[in-house]
């Protein structure tokens, strides 16, 4: 899902989601915060980021996957450009050979931050458009053309995802 669009993950319902997603959460100061809400509201963390405890994240997040849990991934994230998928998801999907499923949400009132992902905090009377699309499966073995290929693949199924929100409102 996109950065500035986390609320969305309140779309994945369940009991035993503690057990079964993770979010992938910065070791920084804010990373801190976000994750003892995220363990408040019953979800599980891995915590990392590219420059801080990322090795071991990503082995964390191989073994989850590998296991059948699943993982939350802000694509454009942690510093953008906005809407712009980064390569970390399509590798993270190429070697644990676990498919990425697209989520994007929509909410029809809602404060937008002024940062970079522009983060958006739904308010009442909100109303929550979750849409999900269909897997995509990255092949273990594929040369530079074919990854950026999958990259592209992906930002635009989440653009489109993102227009169905809104039009469902």
């Amino acid at each position: 899902l996109w950065h500035g669009w986390q609320y969305g993950l309140t779309a994945i319902r369940g009991k035993d989601r503690k057990n079964t997603l993770n979010i992938l959460v910065s070791q920084s100061n804010d990373g801190e915060i976000i994750a003892k809400t995220l363990r408040w509201l019953n979800y599980s963390t891995i915590r990392g980021s590219q420059n801080r405890g990322g090795t071991q994240a990503l082995r964390k997040i191989i073994r989850a996957l590998r296991s059948g849990q699943t993982l939350a991934y802000t694509v454009d994230g942690p510093k953008g450009p906005i809407y712009e998928v980064k390569p970390g998801i399509i590798k993270i999907a190429q070697m644990a050979q676990a498919p990425i499923i697209p989520l994007v949400t929509h909410s029809n009132y809602f404060y937008e931050a002024k940062s970079w992902d522009k983060y958006k905090i739904p308010s009442l009377p909100a109303q929550i458009t979750a849409a999900f699309g269909d897997p995509i499966y990255v092949q273990k073995d594929i040369d530079d053309n074919e990854f950026e290929n999958y990259r592209l693949n992906l930002e635009n199924e989440l653009h489109l995802l993102h227009k169905k929100a809104i039009e469902e409102h």
